[in-house]
């Protein structure tokens, strides 16, 4: 769990929210990559679960036996959000993660946004992973979508589905490709005129990090593609508030 001592300076978050367009896309892969990387530049991150049908992002960090609050306690707290004292209470091994346990509930829409906003007002990034079916209305107002496919038939399909649902919401999502060849990834940017920032493949060392309960992304070839994910969300961030 986190402690006063371990915060930083207190702002108002960035946010990017990941959505994996077909099962076993790798987004909460991708969340654990982008939330080391932010680690690792001495930023508070926050990594925020919003499928509570997934197993628990927690899992995927490596944390599920480590204590601290879930969205179960979050939901069933009363009054105001105090965000510093959430965001201690969290467990961390590293980056703090609010995840679902294995209950199979959600927390009330209301309880969520309350929760979002109440942490993006004492961290400096928010990472959350959302379920495909999210409605873009129910996502912070700021925040960057980034869509991540398989570099397949289905996968850059699902990208066009879920690229025209954001856009019709008035958002501009980016995409992550995995296992993709360039000239597939610059075909789909061509069809659906979006930006792909990165291309991820599949890595042995994930896989073990995975199978040993350890967060992954924390070395090799899916580090290295956050750490420069990461740098590129952020620049565009700043640019956009310039």
């Amino acid at each position: 769990m986190r402690t006063k001592g371990d915060r930083r300076g207190a702002g108002t978050a960035d946010a990017v929210v990941v959505i994996g367009c077909g099962g076993g896309a790798g987004a909460s892969v991708l969340v654990t990559g982008l939330a080391g990387a932010a680690d690792r530049r001495g930023l508070r991150v926050v990594a925020l679960d919003l499928d509570a049908y997934a197993g628990g992002l927690d899992v995927v960090f490596g944390i599920e036996r480590a204590d601290g609050v879930r969205w179960a306690q979050v939901a069933g707290s009363l009054g105001a959000l105090d965000g510093a004292a959430l965001y201690d209470a969290l467990p961390a091994a590293g980056p703090a993660v609010l995840s679902y346990g294995r209950e199979g509930t959600a927390a009330p829409a209301q309880v969520v946004a309350e929760a979002v906003t109440a942490l993006a007002g004492c961290c400096d990034l928010l990472l959350i992973d959302a379920p495909r079916d999210i409605d873009p209305q129910d996502l912070p107002a700021d925040a960057v979508p980034v869509l991540v496919a398989h570099g397949s038939v289905r996968g850059t399909a699902a990208v066009g589905v879920a690229v025209e649902r954001l856009r019709s919401a008035g958002r501009d999502p980016v995409v992550v490709l995995r296992d993709a060849s360039d000239r597939l990834a610059e075909e789909l940017s061509d069809a659906v005129e979006v930006q792909v920032v990165a291309q991820m493949g599949s890595e042995r060392r994930v896989r073990s990090d995975l199978a040993r309960g350890e967060r992954p992304g924390a070395q090799g070839d899916l580090a290295k593609v956050c750490d420069e994910l990461l740098e590129r969300l952020l620049a565009q961030r700043s640019e956009a508030a310039a």
